[in-house]
């Protein structure tokens, strides 16, 4: 969601945009064009002062503020900018659920912090930038049951935390209601999962989750007709592409403004799942291993007959307008 301020800041500034992120997670921006370099956090932030301090950077922009980022801010010493996370709202909406947060999705807040800088957003959306690479992996990939002129929906089932993550029963009571090709993605920890899908669902549901990369992924969602997603990245990379979106929510909201973001180009893509007036919901602004509550309401409750019936419409009006 960083992607719109490193754009709107090179085109708008001319500026050389460089990028620090942990080491695991580089390839995400790899293919950015606006991204002049990358600087990967491995073992030693000692090390990467050195690295970093050699580039007389004239700005910081620090939209993570947390204990990490504010060491590098604080070591390298050069004006900077930051972005208030808004911790003490997000902790009163999931404690006492007085929700104080403003009617802003993060990308805007972002845009907020950066006022001093004159850039703003030029409503264009996400970015996310795929290779050949990323291509082939997918394309490529062994067994896959279609080609590049089959249509497919492509589904998210994974997450961070389990109480994201949609109930085998939500999988499986929509999957078998879809004739067409369904691709699952995910990461490693996912396989198992997806297998169990597959196995409670026809054989026109593939198991990709942790079987290619998130840039095979992105490849994935770009060429489908819908992604059904939890709260999760590759909803964020759905929105970079444009898709069409059924966001399924367990215990986060979309008050804490990290919804699917479209820019100006479309806003009526995404299609938002919820189980409003539960006196237990938002437990967490991130999530739990488990319910805390031992109910799982938030997911269990979920309107399943309404997301079959979504599902067949996008697929029915995309069929249309192709």
């Amino acid at each position: 969601m960083t992607t719109p301020v490193i754009r709107c800041i090179h085109e708008q500034l001319h500026a050389e945009v460089h990028y620090l992120i942990k080491a695991p997670y580089a390839g995400i921006l790899s293919n950015n064009p606006y991204i002049h370099t990358i600087h990967k956090l491995r073992d030693s932030k000692t090390k990467l002062v050195r690295e970093l301090k050699r580039e007389n950077f004239d700005l910081i922009i620090d939209l993570h503020k947390n204990i990490r980022s504010s060491y590098f801010t604080r070591k390298l010493d050069v004006k900077h900018i930051t972005f208030n996370k808004m911790n003490f709202l997000k902790w009163l909406l999931t404690a006492l659920k007085i929700n104080r947060l403003p009617k802003l999705h993060l990308v805007d807040r972002y845009f907020k912090a950066l006022q001093p800088l004159h850039v703003i957003d030029d409503g264009l959306g996400l970015d996310y930038f795929t290779s050949d690479k990323d291509e082939d992996a997918f394309w490529a990939f062994p067994g896959l049951p279609f080609n590049d002129k089959t249509k497919y929906l492509t589904v998210a089932i994974g997450a961070a935390h389990a109480t994201k993550i949609p109930t085998l029963d939500i999988y499986t009571s929509v999957l078998n209601n879809i004739k067409m090709p369904v691709v699952l993605l995910g990461g490693k920890q996912d396989i198992g999962f997806g297998d169990l899908i597959v196995k409670h669902t026809s054989n026109h549901v593939v198991n990709l989750a942790g079987k290619i990369s998130i840039g095979g992924s992105a490849v994935a969602i770009k060429n489908s007709l819908l992604l059904i997603t939890p709260d999760t990245g590759l909803m964020h990379i759905g929105a970079a592409m444009q898709r069409n979106i059924i966001s399924i929510w367990g215990n986060t909201v979309t008050d804490f403004g990290m919804y699917p973001y479209y820019g100006n180009k479309k806003k009526d893509l995404n299609h938002t799942f919820e189980v409003n007036h539960l006196s237990c919901r938002p437990c967490s602004k991130i999530g739990y291993n488990k319910c805390p509550k031992g109910h799982f309401n938030c997911m269990k409750l979920q309107n399943v007959e309404g997301i079959i019936s979504l599902v067949a419409n996008i697929i029915k009006a995309e069929s249309e307008e192709n």
